[in-house]
This record gives C-alpha cells, sequence and structure tokens, in this order.
C-alpha cells in the first residue's frame, strides 16, 4: 500500500491510499489536473525504489511532465517535487506500507 499526500499552491492537500503490488502500476488522477502512475519495485537490501509517472492536464489531454524515481524504506516518506505547465509546483509524499 503507498498512502499518497499532494501538496502545493492548494492549502488542502490531497491524501489517499493506493493498493498495489511489487513491479506493478497503479494511477492516481485528480481530473482534469494532475495524473500520476507508481510503480514500487523492492530492491535486495529491503529498501523499496518508486518509480513514477506524473502528467499534467494541458486543457485537452494529460501530457508527462516528469518520469523521477525515488529510493525509501517501509513507513518512510519519500518526497517529489514536480513544476506543472502552469507554472505551480506540486509536491508529492509517498509512504509505502506492508498491509
Amino acid at each position: 500500500m503507498l498512502d499518497v499526500a499532494l501538496g502545493g499552491a492548494d492549502p488542502n492537500p490531497k491524501v489517499f491510499k493506493l493498493l498495489t503490488e511489487e513491479g506493478r502500476q497503479t494511477e492516481a488522477r485528480i481530473e482534469q489536473q494532475l495524473r500520476i502512475v507508481l510503480t514500487p519495485t523492492v530492491t535486495e537490501n529491503d529498501l523499496i525504489l518508486i518509480s513514477a509517472e506524473i502528467y499534467g492536464y494541458d486543457g485537452q489531454q494529460y501530457k508527462l511532465l516528469s518520469k523521477p524515481k525515488v529510493l525509501t524504506r517501509e513507513g518512510v516518506d519519500a518526497k517529489i517535487q514536480v513544476k506543472l505547465s502552469d507554472g505551480n509546483d506540486v509536491q508529492m509524499s509517498i509512504n509505502p506500507k506492508k498491509m
């Protein structure tokens, strides 16, 4: 499971839980704003590599903005910051947890 919090210009961060499996993509979408695809992979040292694809909505479709990767541990927040096409930043906190 991934606990995800999205913040930025909006003073009320969006918080949600995503059920996922190792090596499988899971998606979250804020309609006509943002689309996030996350893939967690457990490494040999029990670290968790989170590969992300972040898409911004341009008024007609979602366009890929960034493909960051972050390394974390279970229960430890991984942070990603991306500049959107409208100039605003979005900060993302991803915390992997076992179910």
